[in-house]
């Protein structure tokens, strides 16, 4: 009997980052990289839309400067989040967020209404001496939003040192404002997408419907306004959003930024940056078929040409870009190309100096390094990455914890088992340490780390441990799947590996009972999947339970078939079957059938050609299939005459 014994660790982990995000021009060390923070509302809700709306005519403007990065909105917010500032509370200093986003200087400020009148606040910040470099306020009419934030714009550029700039070169920055002003983003258009960031920054999963409708308010006022797009994806890629109208939804966001991409009203930034959003969302969603299509690579391509030929390959949008095209190869199972990408943004970044997205592609280049054996150097770059995260701002976070993580299953790859357990241990501090204040998608992460550290101890013989933590993580499953906030949220129910380590624990001779209810649980979980059924038929194989093993292995091998995965041992376990069960004639037609997906099989050839001799008087044939075989190093019985008793 041959039974396929793959198994992936960590099949739900997320390790690579999901978000995409926008570009950022050219710059080299030494230039300014300027993180704006929001600005603070001092006036009613009904004026958040203006801290939206500023902060990104700042951004609009400040990207057009030459030699200055702007860190993007997306990735403030993804890094702040890292930090921890939602989950517990705590408002981390806009220094310290800039220091992780690589920013020299932090841009922020206030606003407030009295009457008619809107007066701005704007402070510039230095991250190295924490002093502010550069303050002033502009006042101006409430009817009149948009020249007053050119207005702010224009007394950056021209009255702050770091900048400083000629009339020619604000112009330059100020740029067309058709997208900023009535005729192109409208203020209806930012109060929706502000009021979705309330939300979506809360984290109040019971309100998400309402966050997307205002997101898509937002594009329905401003179709061009990729702000608006970034955000719906990251809603319906990042937090998994499980229902029916939001598949439909992402088809029609797709096609959208399929438009988007291919205008030539904006610029090449915000073109390679809707490319990267469409290939998020295709990617992780697989809207209108297979997600690794072909066109998905073309169109990555296409975005890094496009930034390479117009000088900007030295820029985040570049490295976004990579980072995209290898995650695209490296769901394609292509580790070497994958790991090609990975080095060039390694690269990059290491000219841009952002800390978050290093240590983020320091682990996706070690995980590719440990597909493809490298073990040795995947650990260095875990250990790399330690050292990265071991330090101010990411010590003590959960990027920190996912990297023990990692360093324990590229371990336990590499067969060193009680490093593995070390290291998981420690992830699992961290776990445990954070287990209140864990939102959703954290604590299934935290079920993927116990179900992990459980199948560990399982490989260890530890099976009274590993029943212990495979438990706890399907409890933890069954409570996410049960959870109200389940429409919101994919728990998905347990996942099928976790049920089939389960069942081998169970099945373990010290610990029997159970082991039959949770094979056929980990089968009803993914339909797809065929490792629970062919271990299931193998026990019942080695039971002598012909007939019923028969079924289950029928059923993964009609289940590889759908799936056009069909691999030789397949067959070869059918037509095993038959030949217990006496039905020759189907065996013979297996076998057959698993020496046409693999000729060098010679147990199956020897098999075949043992039925045909002694049972279909085929004799001729059947010597044929022995000596082939025998030939193809057959370790049975290959001298003498052929005894059919045997």
């Amino acid at each position: 009997m041959k039974i396929d014994c793959r198994y992936s660790l960590l099949n739900g982990l997320v390790l690579l980052s999901l978000l995409l995000y926008p570009a950022y021009p050219t710059f080299s060390a030494g230039e300014p990289v300027i993180l704006i923070q929001p600005f603070a509302n001092l006036s009613g809700a009904e004026h958040d839309w203006f801290a939206v709306g500023i902060a990104d005519r700042l951004h609009s403007a400040l990207a057009r400067v030459p030699d200055v990065r702007v860190i993007h909105e997306r990735e403030r917010q993804v890094v702040e989040e890292e930090l921890g500032r939602q989950q517990h509370g705590q408002v981390y200093s806009p220094l310290r967020v800039g220091m992780a986003t690589g920013a020299s200087a932090v841009l922020t400020g206030s606003y407030q209404v009295s009457g008619t009148t809107l007066r701005v606040i704007i402070n510039l910040v230095s991250v190295e001496t924490t002093e502010t470099e550069w303050s002033r306020s502009v006042d101006g009419p409430i009817e009149a939003p948009f020249a007053l934030q050119d207005r702010v714009v224009r007394l950056l550029l021209t009255d702050c040192a770091m900048f400083a700039l000629s009339e020619i070169q604000i112009q330059s920055a100020l740029g067309d404002t058709t997208r900023n002003n009535e005729s192109g983003i409208a203020p209806e258009a930012y109060a929706h997408l502000a009021r979705a960031r309330k939300i979506i920054d809360a984290e109040e999963y019971d309100r998400f419907d309402n966050a997307i409708r205002e997101l898509l308010q937002a594009i329905e006022r401003a179709p061009d306004f990729l702000e608006a797009y970034g955000d719906l994806v990251q809603m319906l890629t990042r937090w998994d959003l499980n229902k029916t109208s939001y598949f439909d939804m992402a088809s029609a966001v797709e096609r959208g930024l399929k438009d988007l991409s291919e205008k030539e009203t904006i610029s090449i930034h915000e073109r390679a940056y809707a490319i990267t959003l469409h290939y998020q969302l295709s990617e992780y969603y697989g809207v209108n078929g297979d997600p690794l299509r072909p066109a998905d690579e073309d169109n990555l391509i296409r975005a890094r040409t496009l930034l390479e030929t117009s000088g900007d390959a030295e820029s985040m949008a570049y490295v976004h870009t990579l980072m995209s095209l290898g995650n695209h190869y490296y769901r394609s199972e292509d580790y070497a190309k994958a790991g090609q990408c990975y080095k060039l943004v390694m690269e990059k970044l290491r000219i841009i100096k952002n800390i978050y997205y290093t240590l983020i592609t320091t682990y996706d280049l070690a995980q590719t390094e440990s597909k493809l054996s490298n073990h040795g150097r995947a650990m260095e770059l875990v250990r790399t990455g330690l050292r990265l995260a071991d330090a101010e701002p990411f010590s003590g976070t959960r990027r920190q914890a996912v990297a023990y993580w990692l360093a324990g299953r590229i371990s336990e790859e590499s067969d060193s088992l009680e490093n593995a357990r070390g290291y998981y241990a420690k992830a699992l501090e961290w776990f445990k340490a954070q287990r209140t204040a864990l939102p959703l998608p954290w604590q299934k992460q935290y079920a993927l780390l116990l179900a992990d550290t459980g199948s560990l101890e399982r490989r260890l013989e530890n099976n009274a441990d590993a029943l212990e933590n495979l438990r706890k993580s399907e409890e933890l499953f069954l409570k996410l799947s049960s959870d109200s906030t389940e429409q919101y949220w994919r728990a998905g129910g347990v996942p099928s590996w976790i049920l089939l380590e389960i069942a081998r624990c169970y099945s373990h001779p010290t610990l029997e009972i159970g082991w039959i209810s949770y094979y056929e649980k980990a089968i009803e979980a993914d339909l797809h999947d065929t490792l629970p059924r062919e271990e299931y038929a193998g026990i019942w194989f080695d039971m002598h339970e012909y007939g019923t093993a028969l079924k289950y292995y029928k059923d993964a091998l009609e289940t590889a078939r759908k799936y056009g995965t069909i691999q030789a041992y397949q067959e070869f376990n059918v037509a095993l079957c038959y030949e217990y069960l006496s039905e020759y004639v189907l065996a013979v037609e297996h076998y057959g059938n698993a020496l046409s997906i693999d000729s060098s099989d010679a147990e199956a050839q020897y098999n075949r050609g043992m039925i045909r001799y002694c049972h279909l008087n085929q004799k001729e044939n059947g010597r044929n299939d022995i000596q082939r075989a025998c030939e193809n190093g057959y370790a049975g019985i290959c001298e003498g005459p052929i005894n059919c008793q045997e």
